[in-house]
């Protein structure tokens, strides 16, 4: 009887020593799970937060193409700290390659040029043709750029202007691209009396285009076209201007264009 009970006993503390071990196994697996439980929670909160961030990000530097409305080509761009600079090679007009500034990437101002204006020419240079293709109502003084664009002209050379039309459709749009005003005929040709220049041509294109300015500047008010209005105007309003400017004789429209001779 003493073996047995030897015996017996000797199998329950073992049976309870293995469960105990079992719990104690099964508690750490558990502390375990919870653990790791916890651990990826914590990884999806941040991860949440982390993407909350971007969104916000990028939310607050939505943009639309095209950024800049202008000539662009090829970008060279540099960062210092935390403001970047770009320069294009836009050598075709004076002053030119200019330097732009911005600290988003997105919103750019032209900060210098790396080449002369008319100011900076030396008298002794003189040209056949001087073209202002939607240049001069961003100059303020454009009386002032006249003169000296005449006084660098050849005897018999030629000034020849674009620039956009008619005062009465100046709107935000100008004012955000930096036009100090639009031309009429009337207008135009005082600006031309500051250089000895005799008019040859002087005529109006894209009537059509009146239109949708108007609508612009009283009811949709944007800044900027979209690209929507980009396509419009490249499929509809440029084909139709070309029917109806010579419907109208070129007497009116959106952009005004003339030709001045030195004499």
């Amino acid at each position: 009887a003493g073996k047995t009970y030897t015996f017996i006993s000797f199998i329950q503390n073992d049976v309870s020593s293995s469960s105990k071990n079992n719990k104690e196994t099964e508690l750490k697996q558990k502390e375990t799970a919870l653990k790791q439980k916890e651990t990826e929670l914590k990884q999806k909160e941040a991860a949440a937060s982390y993407d909350q961030k971007n969104v916000d990000v990028s939310q607050s530097r939505t943009a639309q193409n095209p950024i800049i409305y202008a000539d662009v080509p090829d970008m060279s761009m540099i960062r210092v700290n935390d403001t970047y600079y770009m320069s294009s090679t836009t050598m075709h007009m004076s002053p030119g390659l200019p330097i732009m500034k911005s600290t988003d990437l997105v919103n750019w101002k032209i900060i210098n040029y790396v080449y002369d204006t008319l100011a900076d020419i030396e008298d002794s240079n003189k040209y056949d043709c001087i073209i202002y293709i939607d240049v001069l109502e961003h100059i303020e003084n454009d009386s002032q750029e006249i003169e000296m664009a005449s006084h660098l002209l050849k005897e018999n050379g030629y000034l020849i202007i674009l620039s956009p039309a008619y005062s009465f459709l100046m709107s935000h749009f100008d004012k955000e691209i930096g036009h100090y005003r639009r031309y009429n005929k009337s207008s135009l040709n005082e600006v031309i009396k500051a250089g000895n220049l005799k008019n040859k041509k002087l005529f109006y294109l894209e009537s059509a285009g009146i239109f949708l300015l108007l609508i612009n500047k009283y009811l949709t008010r944007k800044k900027y076209p979209s690209l929507t209005d980009i396509k419009i105007w490249d499929r509809w309003v440029i084909p139709i201007s070309r029917i109806t400017d010579r419907l109208t004789g070129y007497q009116f429209g959106k952009t005004i264009v003339g030709i001045w001779k030195k004499q």
